[in-house]
Formats: structure tokens, C-alpha cells, sequence
């Protein structure tokens, strides 16, 4: 529909909804030659899945929320909230996307050709990515820290239109390739490598907050339950998501009031008590520090962006 379009034809289209049944969009905006970002912001009340052939291209995907698998020939991959990977392909690759029922799926997705990316990263590039290059299909999942969560979100929360909006999205699509190349030389360093029992633990951790909105277990009880002392979760933690403990499950729980804000008509007292705030003024103070605006100025601005 053109009213939903917010960019001009020849940059992009957005598919809203993308298919009989589902909430939200899907918005393609084509960068440059080689070059374009996906945004996804879509809601899935029961389980759908898509199978189709894939192209040769090169994606970074940052998703926020929403879980589901990718299959691509025949390895399959579980993609979990808060979570980023790269994935290679080739023409005619059979992909299928799977996506749980409520899933909320809130994504961007960096795509590239191979030939862009060799061109435009050149020695800079990280002898992973380069492997990576050379066999699809390929799949290699990575830590989503704090730096690309923020410019993720900041992406997903764009309101400009039409040139504006491309620039933008150029912009935080250059930063995320930037973030992606930064975190696979960090991980490629023997210095800093976690070894895999630590790691596969220190993920369990994560999945067990992202369970649990507001944390009901302190650092001492998670480190019990998954078994690996404090030391080595806070560190590796830090070291994996760029976040700590605390400021991850902070995170997430300002997420969730931003999309009850924007989405729900519960007042913000109602919306302090659901992320776990027993006095509604700690909640306003939280959420301004997260955001920079109060919540009740937040939730003007989402209703002004609907009108």
C-alpha cells in the first residue's frame, strides 16, 4: 500500500503484512549496489514457516526478539532471542524459516554480495569472514552486544522517511558490518577465548533470564543452577553479550514497557508493575535513563508516528 511506503520506490518497498495471518511488516531498502538492510517487525500468533531458494548473498542478521530455526540444505540452526549470526549463500540454496508461535520478531538484517563486502572491507577483512566467503552455505552465529543492540534499536525505532531514512539505515548498516568485523577479531584471538563448556553455560544462563522478564534468582543462584562459579559467568557474560548481567536483564525488561507502551493501553503505573517496579517513579527514572525521554512523553511520540 503507499501509505506504507516510507521510502521511494526505486530504494526499497515494505510488505505490510507479509502474509495472511500476521501482524506487522517487512521493509527492504536498498542501499547501493551490493548493499541493502531488512527490517523485520512481525508478529506471529501460531507457528509459520516458508521455504524458498536462496540467493548468493552475504547476512548479518541482529535479532532483538522473537525465536525461531533457519534450515538451510541440511543443517538447521535454532535462533534465539537477542542473538546474531552470518549467514552465506549461494543461488538456488534451499532455505526454511520457522517461527514459534507469539513470537515477536524484531530484526535487521545487513545484506551484502561477497563482491561488496571484499571490496569494500579489503584487508580489514577477518580471516573468518573471508573462510566464511569461500564455502556456503554458511552459517556462524555471534554474541549481540550492547553496541549493536543499540544501534539495532535505533534502526528499528527510525521514524524519517524517504532520503533521510536511507541515509540513516546506510549509516547503521556500515556500523553493524563494523560492530560484526570488530567482534570476529576479538574472537579470534586466543587471549580472550572462553573455552566451550564455559561458553555453552554461560548461554544457558542467558536463556534462563530470558525466560524471566524480572529475575527471581540472584548472580550466586545462576551461577549454581548452571553450574560454573560467579567469576566465570559475570566475566564471560561481559565477555560474550558486551553487557552485564544486570544491564541485560535491565535491557530487556525497558524493552518490553517500550513495546507495552507503544502497543498495549496499559497506563504506566500498570506498565511498572509488569516489568517489576513496585513504585512507578523508580520505573519513570529507569526508563529515562535507558531512552532519554520519560515514558509518558515515549508513548506520545509512538502515537504521533501512527497518526
Amino acid at each position: 500500500m503507499a501509505d506504507d511506503q516510507l521510502v521511494a520506490a526505486e530504494y526499497g518497498c515494505r510488505l505490510c503484512p507479509i502474509a495472511p495471518g500476521l501482524d506487522g511488516s517487512r521493509e527492504l531498502i536498498q542501499l547501493s549496489d551490493g548493499l541493502s538492510v531488512l527490517i523485520g517487525k512481525v508478529d506471529y500468533e501460531d507457528t509459520f514457516e516458508v521455504a524458498f531458494d536462496a540467493e548468493a548473498a552475504v547476512k548479518l542478521h541482529f535479532r532483538l526478539s522473537g525465536a525461531g530455526t533457519i534450515a538451510v540444505g541440511d543443517r538447521e540452526e535454532r535462533i534465539g532471542e537477542h542473538s546474531g549470526a552470518m549467514l552465506v549463500t549461494t543461488d538456488g540454496d534451499r532455505k526454511l524459516e520457522r517461527y514459534d508461535a507469539g513470537a515477536r520478531e524484531r530484526s535487521v538484517t545487513v545484506i551484502a554480495s561477497r563482491s561488496w563486502l571484499r571490496d569494500e572491507l579489503a584487508d580489514d577483512l577477518p580471516q573468518a569472514m573471508a573462510d566464511a566467503l569461500t564455502q556456503p552455505p554458511f552459517y556462524h552465529p555471534f554474541p549481540l552486544n550492547a553496541d549493536m543492540t543499540a544501534t539495532v534499536t535505533g534502526l528499528m525505532d527510525c521514524s524519517l522517511t524517504g532520503n533521510m531514512r536511507v541515509m540513516y539505515a546506510r549509516g547503521c548498516a556500515y556500523e553493524l558490518i563494523a560492530l560484526t568485523v570488530a567482534a570476529m577479531r576479538s574472537s579470534s584471538t586466543g587471549d580472550n577465548d572462553i573455552p566451550a563448556r564455559d561458553a555453552r553455560l554461560i548461554q544457558e544462563a542467558r536463556d534462563i533470564l530470558n525466560e524471566h522478564l524480572v529475575p527471581d534468582h540472584t548472580i550466586q543462584g545462576l551461577a549454581r543452577q548452571v553450574g560454573l562459579n560467579e567469576a566465570k559467568l559475570m566475566s564471560g557474560f561481559k565477555h560474550l553479550y558486551g553487557q552485564t548481567i544486570f544491564d541485560y536483564c535491565q535491557s530487556r525488561r525497558m524493552e518490553h514497557a517500550r513495546h507495552l507502551l507503544e502497543d498495549t493501553e496499559l497506563s504506566i503505573t500498570e506498565i511498572s508493575f509488569e516489568v517489576g517496579y513496585e513504585y512507578p517513579s523508580n520505573f519513570t527514572t529507569a526508563f529515562k535513563r535507558h531512552f532519554g525521554v520519560t515514558p509518558k512523553v515515549a508513548r506520545t511520540g509512538y502515537r504521533l508516528n501512527d497518526a
